[in-house]
């Protein structure tokens, strides 16, 4: 196995939500940029933590989503890696992807420092501090300027809420300066063009059990704020489970989690001017990783609009009627709808096309030393 390259690439419970998750919707998008008049369409652009060997990527390319330039490059795939060697083993895989290098989340949080414009050049002193600051400074912008994205698949694979890291947590406020950033203009051969919406895929470990009090408090008060404006919601749960939203987080930890992440996901997405389409809502898939110590995956995958009118053609503190039409109905379908309990059995019944062995062969056209 490559350095780098995802331990789990050939787990049919990841598969089966790439293919029964991801790429459902990355099709979607990708109809709604082909159905455009001749002159407005483009290829999709794609953000992704694929590791080296670029699963998620190849199998994009394999279904017709992603598409190479006409000189054969993957320049519309952008992605995250720990180190710049990474991100060199990955781009042998995925040809002419850009890729960027450093700790994802101290990158997206970095302060911008302005510096002073008439410095000459130099003039900071040559250490490695400074070298380290000047480096995640250049990453940050490079990364910002790349935005927008048809998709952000956010796959971290960690824990979105920390012990030592304050409410909201790293991860939520790296999402919220993501979905400022999906605002910006994108420059294209016919001149800018404005997102009207994009396709978010999240993926986090469940847990820690132990969750800490405030981001306990955090996730109650957030998902009884909706059963008191619906109460249909705390009888669609009681229907489901037979408890309310307090028996819920002492007894069944991992439906709680399920429940309170996208609730805080589609508030910040409300935040930053966007919202979840109804159809289909928050597609949620749940398995559990094996080993000496096991432990529980959740994804989300979900297609988002920007709300109409703007918030910058709308009165202040105001929301569209429409939009919160659309999030009553999507808070009702997460109630509603338990997540798919991916099991090896489910896994292995489905037909996962593209294949694993379609994906590796695609991958070999491209890195001739591929070896798995």
């Amino acid at each position: 196995m490559a350095a780098g390259a995802f331990k789990y690439e050939d787990d049919l419970l990841k598969h089966y939500v790439r293919v029964k998750g991801w790429l459902r919707l990355c099709r979607d998008r990708k109809t709604r940029l082909q159905s455009r008049k001749p002159k407005y369409r483009r290829r999709l652009r794609y953000f992704t933590f694929c590791a080296v060997n670029a699963v998620d990527v190849l199998m994009l390319e394999v279904a017709r989503v992603v598409t190479r330039s006409d000189t054969g490059r993957f320049d519309t795939v952008y992605y995250f890696d720990r180190t710049p060697e990474l991100v060199a083993e990955t781009e042998h895989r995925i040809p002419g992807s850009v890729g960027f290098a450093g700790n994802f989340l101290e990158t997206v949080l970095a302060p911008i420092m302005l510096g002073d414009p008439l410095a000459p050049p130099g003039a900071e002193p040559d250490r490695a501090d400074v070298r380290r600051r000047q480096t995640l400074q250049a990453t940050r912008r490079a990364f910002e300027a790349s935005f927008p994205f048809d998709v952000l698949n956010l796959d971290l694979e960690d824990m979105t809420f920390k012990a030592k890291d304050p409410i909201p947590g790293d991860v939520i406020r790296a999402l919220r300066r993501l979905c400022e950033w999906q605002r910006q203009p994108l420059r294209g051969k016919w001149g800018l063009e404005t997102l009207g919406g994009f396709t978010l895929l999240f993926t986090t470990r469940v847990g820690p059990a132990e969750l800490a009090d405030d981001y306990m408090a955090m996730l109650l008060n957030s998902l009884n704020r909706n059963i008191a404006a619906d109460d249909s919601l705390a009888v669609s749960l009681h229907r489901r489970n037979g408890l309310d939203v307090t028996q819920l987080l002492r007894q069944d930890f991992g439906t709680f989690f399920e429940l309170g992440v996208p609730k805080i996901i589609a508030d910040v997405l409300m935040e930053e001017d966007w919202h979840i389409e109804p159809d289909p809502g928050v597609m949620t898939f749940r398995f559990t990783r094996g080993g000496s110590s096991p432990y529980e995956i959740v994804h989300f995958a979900m297609n988002v609009i920007r709300q109409s009118p703007p918030r910058d053609a709308r009165a202040p503190g105001t929301t569209p009627d429409t939009v919160r039409t659309s999030y009553t109905l999507c808070m009702r379908q997460l109630f509603d709808t338990a997540a798919v309990r991916v099991t090896d059995a489910l896994a292995k019944s489905a037909k996962l096309e593209p294949s694993l062995a379609e994906i590796k062969d695609r991958r070999r056209q491209y890195y001739s030393d591929e070896m798995t």
